[in-house]
């Protein structure tokens, strides 16, 4: 039979997985409960962890936020999605979003991502893979506004690309 976890051991485990990456206070407070330890040694834990700069959620959305938009290549809407569901408040991830992301840089992603998907298709203007195509990239995250806009520009550009290779 397993023993329970103390107080000590799970602090002491908690640092080290802080130390090693970037966590947030929802995910720790989760492994707590896992560890069945009380809600209340779990509030002290957090409450230490965020005093001795081991857990600070506005530091791990600034992390997390660079990590979805470079690497993932997901939109604005997708990383607050993430964000909220690990209970970063709303006004941490507007500020963090509005920050770390550079508008041209997005841009530029968000019409490679589909400048690429629309390549892969045999007739990208068609009606049901303009659809596909908007889909794709609401699902990665992006503003309707800007897929619109992108859609045009990016369909505009293959058939011009494909008209000019004929000749």
């Amino acid at each position: 039979m397993k023993r329970q976890m103390t107080a000590d051991q799970a602090l002491s485990r908690l640092q080290a997985l802080c130390s090693a990456s970037e966590q947030c206070s929802f995910d720790l407070v989760q492994k707590l409960r896992r560890w069945k330890l009380s809600a209340d040694i779990a509030d002290k834990i957090i409450r230490l962890l965020e005093e001795q700069r081991f857990v600070d959620d506005e530091r791990f959305a600034r992390a997390y936020t660079r990590h979805a938009y470079r690497f993932s290549k997901w939109g604005k809407a997708k990383i607050s999605a993430a964000l909220a569901a690990k209970h970063i408040p709303r006004e941490i991830i507007s500020e963090v979003i509005e920050e770390e992301i550079d508008p041209e840089e997005y841009h530029s992603i968000a019409k490679s991502i589909l400048t690429a998907k629309a390549r892969s298709l045999c007739i990208p203007s068609s009606y049901e893979n303009r659809v596909r195509l908007y889909r794709f990239m609401a699902s990665r995250g992006f503003e309707t506004h800007l897929i619109s806009r992108l859609l045009t520009d990016v369909l505009n550009e293959i058939s011009t690309d494909d008209d000019q290779s004929v000749d």
